[in-house]
């Protein structure tokens, strides 16, 4: 079928005036410390504020991509196996990066430059310094609990290497090996320790590697744990490790077993609910050696009271406050809970952290745990206990004003403004991190201060408070009085 010349000259420029529709955005992918071009990198270009779709590419064989994109504000960013996903204009290696903006049938040119992911490496020995062959090991991130990262073997000569670590500290720890009659090589943490508590970290960067590490395990024989739950209604038995959490169901007659245990450090908790009473038992012990006949006695579950007073004696029960709190402690079984001012809670035994909701148009003063300052945001509540917490909030908070200005003393508009306390004491006051944006005008007002010392920074791009250098001589240092405002001018 013949088509009209025309026809055809319309489609073409139909075609032709389609391709040149929007921006234009390309640039190279390399690795950070060589230059060396990252063939078939993924490049994201995700939209800022807006609910479009992104928009992803693949690098070529010489690390070079190009991508076309409608007129917006895109964060640019880039990833690759063993390499850190990095946006463009990032300040920290997990912090945002620096939006870019682009006009219709505008261009846009990058070099985003990746980092390697962090690796450790070294060697797991015998007591005489013989390298162990295809031996467990295990990388944990150090927190509580701990979790784990990454995990292998030795080769034959005893080396390993982890890698793939995104920055932070770790702790490495040997597998468990059976050596017969003479038990085992025993789960050890580099430093030599059973526990997780005495044992050594290690700091974990980009682009770099930790070596020459040495794992010496300990010989000796796993262990035995057995008791009797002394109070009705208590179906399981939790223990709490440093790298895991176990249970043993508790049979009819109370009694319950765990088997194969590491030397170390734990938790043993157990908890019933039978008739509308809330019983708890939790005990620590360090575990040397089998144990056959341990008692778990219960006792009523820690009550928390929360108490509310403020100034004017306005009645507590009016004030619309709360405090959250996370259990931190066992590891392994976190559980939050909410009190309000006036009322209480029941809580499982353990350490808790604390979080305190002010009420609006107030600050907290201090809060108190039996008529004594809480200088921790951690508690710890044991069974039997009744724990009188009582919160302290001012109806006079302070707040800052101020203006973002450029070095044309022109106003910066949409920026972020963070507050930071000069004093630690003062950080466990706040609900949450002081911050605003500016306005059109260049203002900010951040309001709901406790009194003292605030560092105060600037961020343009959007990144969080984490992202600041708080250290930086460079901050401004703003102070500020009991229902008093004080004014301050910021520049990027």
């Amino acid at each position: 079928m013949n088509k009209s010349p025309f026809l055809w000259l319309a489609l073409l420029l139909g075609t032709a005036s389609g391709a040149a529709v929007g921006a234009v955005v390309e640039g190279k992918v390399v690795d950070n410390r060589t230059g060396v071009p990252l063939a078939r990198s993924r490049v994201l270009l995700m939209p800022v504020r807006s609910t479009a779709p992104q928009i992803s590419a693949y690098a070529d064989a010489r690390g070079a991509f190009r991508m076309e994109a409608p007129a917006g504000v895109y964060a640019l960013g880039a990833e690759r196996p063993g390499y850190a996903f990095t946006w463009y204009g990032q300040r920290v290696w997990n912090g945002r990066g620096t939006p870019i903006v682009l006009d219709q049938d505008g261009r846009f040119s990058a070099e985003i430059r990746l980092r390697r992911l962090g690796a450790i490496s070294g060697e797991i020995r015998d007591e005489n310094g013989a390298g162990l062959w295809d031996f467990p090991v295990a990388v944990y991130r150090d927190t509580r609990p701990l979790q784990l990262a990454a995990q292998g073997k030795s080769d034959d000569r005893g080396v390993f290497r982890i890698a793939g670590l995104s920055p932070g500290r770790y702790l490495v720890r040997t597998g468990y090996q059976e050596l017969g009659h003479e038990g085992g090589y025993l789960p050890t943490f580099y430093g030599g320790s059973i526990a997780a508590e005495s044992a050594q970290s290690i700091e974990v960067q980009l682009d770099a590697d930790v070596e020459g590490l040495v794992l010496t395990p300990q010989t000796g024989h796993l262990l035995r744990l057995k008791g009797k739950v002394t109070f009705p209604g208590s179906n399981v038995v939790r223990l709490y490790g440093d790298v895991e959490a176990l249970s043993s169901v508790v049979d009819n007659a109370g009694h319950f077993s765990f088997e194969r245990l590491a030397p170390g450090s734990y938790y043993l908790a157990a908890e019933s609910k039978i008739s509308g009473e809330y019983l708890t038992a939790y005990q620590r012990l360090w575990l040397k050696s089998d144990l056959e006949d341990l008692q778990l006695e219960g006792a009523p579950a820690p009550l928390l009271q929360l108490r509310c007073r403020a100034a004017g004696g306005r009645p507590s029960g009016a004030l619309p406050g709360s405090v959250s709190l996370i259990r931190i402690v066992p590891a392994g079984e976190s559980r939050a809970e909410q009190v309000r001012c006036g009322s209480s809670v029941s809580l499982p035994p353990g350490t808790w952290q604390l979080r305190v909701s002010t009420p609006a148009g107030f600050y907290l003063q201090v809060l108190t745990l039996h008529g004594h300052p809480l200088n921790s945001p951690e508690l710890e509540a044991l069974p039997g206990e009744r724990l009188e917490l009582e919160a302290a909030f001012s109806d006079k908070p302070a707040a800052v004003e101020g203006k973002l200005v450029d070095a044309n003393q022109q106003p910066v508009p949409d920026a972020a403004i963070y507050l930071r306390p000069a004093d630690s004491s003062l950080q466990q006051r706040l609900t949450a991190a002081p911050s605003a944006r500016t306005g059109a005008d260049g203002s900010f007002l951040i309001r709901g201060l406790p009194p003292g010392r605030y560092l105060a920074a600037v961020s343009l791009d959007g990144g969080s408070e984490d992202e600041i250098d708080w250290n930086s001589p460079l901050l401004r240092t703003v102070e500020v009085e009991e229902g008093g405002k004080a004014s301050i001018t910021l520049s990027p």
